[in-house]
């Protein structure tokens, strides 16, 4: 119950830092019950055609966050090499 507070915190606080670029889902499973996204891209005044570079970054909190930690998954690549996204 203290870890579910812990993470309503947390995603409260990013969710006033990113107001309509992040995203919160409740996962699929009881293993990651938190899905967290939020799309990056370059500040470029929101001119869509010059963000070259933009990703989708995913983070599936487990039901032990934070001494666990989040699987981090990429989506939506844009501009990025694959040898990039390798690493």
């Amino acid at each position: 119950m203290a870890a579910e507070c812990s993470v309503d915190s947390e995603i409260e606080v990013l969710q006033s830092i990113y107001l309509d670029e992040l995203t919160v889902t409740h996962g699929p499973d009881s293993q990651y019950p938190w899905l967290v996204s939020i799309t990056l891209f370059p500040s470029t005044a929101q001119d869509c055609d010059s963000q070259y570079v933009r990703l989708t970054l995913s983070l599936a909190l487990p039901a032990q966050y934070p001494s666990c930690p989040p699987k981090i998954s990429i989506h939506n690549p844009r501009g990025l090499s694959d040898e990039i996204l390798r690493r």
